[in-house]
């Protein structure tokens, strides 16, 4: 049995399709992942600080609350 030209042609091409769709759905899966881990990551750690972005501030006391609020 032989294979034809035109009939290898068309089964690289849908391998080649294939492939493209399969890393695709790897790269969604990995970018999902990785949000996911950032998010679980940022919940487990509070925040120390005043501002989040700076961890030399101080945190909030009662009186920086009471302030606040008034």
């Amino acid at each position: 049995m032989e294979i034809s030209v035109a009939e290898s042609i068309n089964e690289i091409i849908k391998r080649k399709k294939n492939l493209k769709e399969e890393q695709k759905k790897f790269m969604d899966r990995w970018f999902e992942l990785k949000r996911r881990m950032r998010t679980e990551i940022i919940k487990k750690t509070p925040t120390k600080s005043m501002f989040g972005s700076n961890p030399k501030l101080p945190p909030f006391t009662e009186e920086d609350r009471v302030k606040f609020h008034e």
